[in-house]
């Protein structure tokens, strides 16, 4: 099973023909998230994204959640910094209708002004719930200091100020010049050929009008930071991440590794030294995230506050081993096997499958087999790891440290 691709006006299409499944996974993604955005208008991608579901031309939202109530399976749609979603997971009888569903979403949805109202309210509430949530506020304030005054650095879903300000008519402004097809990538999986994903997309997006360019992005500046954030809480909330790999990088399998090494699995150093051996933290983990022209890679630890001088000194220790010494043979053999075993088992997914080939095809323009992935991980060296981890976490100074917590949780470190 190979995927392969082609174009259908301006539109990306990719397809991985898997015939001993009776379903199919599909997903239009429109390359245009909130780091696409101005900043009176930060969040509405995700506005529009929650949106499409509450009426088009021929169908009021209660008659589109039947709809999708009786397709079976999934529609869902998702926002992120640098996407938009729609997709849906059906069986294969169900194909045409699920795809004509998500197509006339997209594009046909006439935003009512009542519902839109409504669900003004609800991402309000989202808003409102990430502020009572540590982790996600620790996270997204983590964006907020480490690219300052920059799209990448903006909420997702928005501000109230800025949720409050989008109007229906920036609605359709919005979508007539994001929802164009040199924007788009629609990619499928399971029970279906090329050919039919073809024809769907010719019926359904092949009448959007071509337009010129390519998606134009502004690369952040890099802005270290040491933040204290005061809320009353029993635990401290320690992120701390320093410059990591763009999604076009060609060391992102060592970047995989050297996380699952430092702190990304419960044989981690991060994982065994600070909670195994000392019972210092409940959670605590290494992470990365990458987008088109750069990325993040830091640890997130949540203690009591009592105990974070210490996770900090001993986070900074593993952080500079990592940089000062080769890792052993038995250790990168085990984050390789673990690796590749998790690539095997997402292929085991639809979903998974069908958005790993979306996203080959987005960034990279072309899309990597299962073998040339492994063989990826196998060229790996104890080298490459120490290398990748000096420019990640060799300078201090290019940090970005935050701390959510009591007042308890003020630290020197942070000024």
């Amino acid at each position: 099973m190979t995927a392969r691709a082609t174009g259908v006006n301006q539109i990306k299409v990719v397809c991985e023909t898997i015939p001993f499944f009776q379903s199919v996974s599909f997903g239009v993604w429109v390359l245009t998230g909130s780091r696409d955005e101005t900043g009176p208008r930060n969040g509405i991608s995700h506005f529009l994204e929650h949106l499409v579901f509450k009426g088009s031309g021929s169908k009021s939202a209660s008659q589109i959640a039947i709809e999708i109530d009786e397709l079976g399976g999934s529609i869902e749609a998702f926002t992120t910094r640098e996407n938009t979603c729609f997709g849906a997971h059906v069986v294969n009888t169900r194909l045409e209708k699920a795809f004509a569903l998500v197509a006339e979403l997209m594009l046909a949805s006439t935003f009512p002004s009542d519902e839109m109202e409504l669900e003004r309210r609800v991402i309000l509430e989202e808003l409102r719930s990430v502020d009572d949530n540590p982790v996600e506020m620790a996270y997204e304030r983590l964006y907020e200091s480490r690219f300052p005054g920059h799209p990448l650095g903006w909420p997702i879903a928005g501000s109230p100020e800025s949720v409050g300000r989008i109007t229906r008519d920036d609605l359709f402004e919005f979508r007539e010049h994001s929802y164009s097809p040199h924007k788009m990538v629609v990619a499928a999986c399971g029970d279906i050929t090329l050919e039919a994903l073809t024809a769907l997309v010719e019926r359904h997006f092949g009448h959007l009008p071509q337009k010129n360019g390519a998606v134009l992005r502004q690369p952040p500046p890099v802005a270290p930071a040491s933040v204290f954030i005061r809320k009353e809480l029993e635990q401290a909330h320690l992120l701390v991440v320093g410059p990591g790999l763009s999604m076009t990088d060609g060391r992102r399998m060592t970047l995989s590794l050297l996380n699952l090494i430092l702190g990304g699995c419960v044989s981690s150093r991060l994982f065994q030294n600070i909670r195994e051996k000392r019972g210092l933290a409940y959670s605590i983990h290494s992470f990365h995230d990458r987008y088109a022209d750069c990325g993040i890679a830091g640890v997130y630890a949540a203690c009591v506050p009592e105990s974070l001088d210490e996770i900090w000194r001993l986070t900074q220790e593993e952080m500079d081993t990592m940089g000062a010494s080769l890792v052993a043979p038995d250790e990168l053999d085990r984050a390789k096997a673990q690796a590749q075993d998790n690539l095997k088992l997402s292929y085991e997914s639809l979903d998974s499958r069908m958005s790993q080939i979306a996203g080959q095809i987005a960034y990279h323009g072309r899309f990597f087999s299962m073998d040339q992935i492994l063989e990826e991980i196998n060229a790996v060296t104890a080298e490459d790891i120490r290398a990748l981890a000096v420019t990640m976490f060799g300078d201090p100074k290019l940090f970005t440290k935050l701390v959510v917590g009591p007042d308890g949780a003020r630290r020197p470190w942070l000024s």
